[in-house]
């Protein structure tokens, strides 16, 4: 990346519920241009989301009330109004769920394929054990 000295920096604020205390954060970025693709990019600070108002642990702590606790998404907003101070839309949690989501294939896909390679282990252990009368063989 080559940052450009002759642009302005970009400041980003970032709203977050760390440790029990409301935190607003300002990032300050240099903008600068890739020299391969010679896109426009920023690098993002320690535990900020690029582009995001809302931070990462508000997220975590709003995902947590909606599926470990299993309250909606309306009530989550509500709770998460009343104990913080922090509002957000239920359509912002919505999105938080769809970018975990996104985020979440990889590893998805990493436990899906090793739930297979067991289940193929167990089929041949079950299988090799039969061919020599282990299983099914009443005595």
């Amino acid at each position: 990346m080559k940052a450009r000295p002759d642009l302005a920096s970009y400041d980003h604020i970032q709203e977050d519920w760390i440790d029990g205390q409301y935190r607003v954060t300002c990032y300050r970025h240099e903008e600068g241009r890739c020299t391969r693709c010679r896109r426009w990019v920023r690098q993002p600070g320690p535990g900020e989301l690029l582009r995001a108002m809302i931070g990462p642990e508000a997220r975590a702590a709003s995902l947590y009330l909606r599926f470990d606790i299993g309250m909606t998404c309306r009530k989550v907003t509500r709770a998460f109004a009343g104990l913080t101070n922090m509002a957000f839309t239920p359509a912002a949690l919505l999105g938080f769920e769809k970018q975990a989501a996104e985020l979440a294939k990889p590893l998805a896909a990493d436990v899906a394929k090793k739930l297979r390679s067991l289940r193929e282990h167990a089929c041949r252990r079950d299988l090799l054990a039969h061919r020599r009368g282990r299983i099914g063989v009443e005595s």
